[in-house]
């Protein structure tokens, strides 16, 4: 009776960590080449990857994809949130765009803020920003409009557009073309001077401030973009999304209960780890443990699974509260907290010690909210 007591402890947990997902309108969708087609329109947020994403119809909330190659054309009346190999995005989206990728191509109406990283990023003539621009990559070419301010670093940075806000750029090497309009400042540093032409117009004062070196290092960013680095951080920034959309307030609540008892969480987590086995081989002992055995083991699977995408949220939250930002759940913290979990995984020794801290207390905090949550129902 015991160790059917403990099954039900699992399988409730999970299902009250997740039933949150039903109060959220939000369609989730994977696939080798996923695509939403022309004509058809999602009335929800969407949160999609797959290694060919196609996104053609029109989405009435948010879109998070992820994928090899991402390709969208379509109306998006929320944010857009993209991380691929190579992005092609031609929509018009009513608030923010953020895109992450080794070659990014915009195109179209942007209501709100841009911001894009990547080794090559191309952002066209008829494309228009409604907010501010920030960028990061090694070759960047912007040819845009843009409402706000814009702020750029790069290897080789070209500007040639109307912008109507200030205008800061670290840069190798910098180029501004003849039909770029700066109603505000110029502020940049390198290694040399712009390459300003005679029919550029800059409103305001342009000051340079020399440097030995800027940018970003083309190597690495080579070295990262060609390798599966980025594969894991799509795969790893999506999941912790999909489980951000759950509950942004439960997610933030979790975080800090791990950082209100480190030490106990860990520990629940690493006796669930050790636990598990051990319940699943004394299952097997006894003929009706069996089929049990093999469901304690996948209720596992599933615990670890979900903690790994919660460990961007710890990590990115605790960014936060670092830099006196605040400890709420955020794309940006997410995102932020999935380059982290990574890169220390590049870390002998040390970062695998950390990331198994991470994970331990990530699982703890899981299972500790989950037996709350049925002492809770059963009271």
């Amino acid at each position: 009776m015991r160790k059917f007591s403990v099954f039900n402890l699992f399988l409730t947990g999970l299902v009250l960590f997740l039933s949150a997902s039903s109060a959220h309108a939000a369609m989730v969708g994977w696939g080798d080449n996923y695509m939403i087609p022309k004509g058809e329109r999602v009335d929800s947020n969407l949160y999609v990857a797959g290694q060919q994403l196609t996104i053609i119809g029109n989405v009435s909330g948010d879109v998070w994809g992820g994928g090899g190659n991402v390709f969208v054309s379509n109306v998006i009346d929320g944010d857009a949130a993209l991380i691929g190999g190579t992005i092609n995005m031609v929509s018009t989206v009513s608030a923010d765009v953020r895109l992450v990728g080794a070659t990014i191509v915009v195109s179209g109406k942007i209501g709100g803020d841009l911001a894009a990283i990547g080794n090559n990023i191309r952002v066209i003539e008829n494309t228009t920003v409604g907010g501010d621009a920030l960028l990061a990559g090694n070759t960047i070419v912007f040819l845009a409009p843009v409402s706000g301010n814009v702020r750029i670093s790069g290897a080789n940075v070209s500007i040639n557009s109307v912008i109507n806000g200030n205008v800061r750029i670290i840069a190798d090497k910098l180029h501004v073309g003849p039909n770029a309009v700066i109603k505000g400042s110029l502020s940049y540093k390198s290694v040399r001077e712009a390459v300003i032409d005679k029919e550029a117009k800059i409103f305001g004062e342009t000051h340079f401030e020399k440097v030995t070196t800027t940018g970003p290092d083309s190597g690495f960013l080579s070295f990262v973009w060609s390798s599966l680095f980025w594969v894991k951080f799509i795969a790893l920034f999506v999941s912790s999304m999909i489980l951000f959309s759950i509950g942004k307030k439960s997610m933030t609540l979790l975080a800090r209960r791990v950082r209100w008892n480190p030490w106990q969480n860990l520990f629940a987590g690493f006796l669930f780890l050790i636990g598990v086995p051990i319940s699943a081989v004394l299952l097997v002992i006894t003929i009706i443990g069996l089929p049990l055995s093999g469901a304690v083991i996948g209720l596992g699977i599933i615990f670890s699974i979900v903690s790994i995408a919660f460990m961007p949220i710890l990590v990115g939250t605790f960014i936060k509260i670092l830099l006196k930002k605040g400890d709420s759940a955020s794309w940006k913290a997410i995102l932020l907290g999935s380059l982290i979990v990574l890169l220390l995984g590049l870390l002998p020794y040390v970062g695998f010690v950390v990331r198994a801290a991470l994970f331990l207390a990530s699982l703890g905090v899981l299972i500790r909210i989950s037996l709350e949550k049925l002492q809770s129902i059963r009271a």
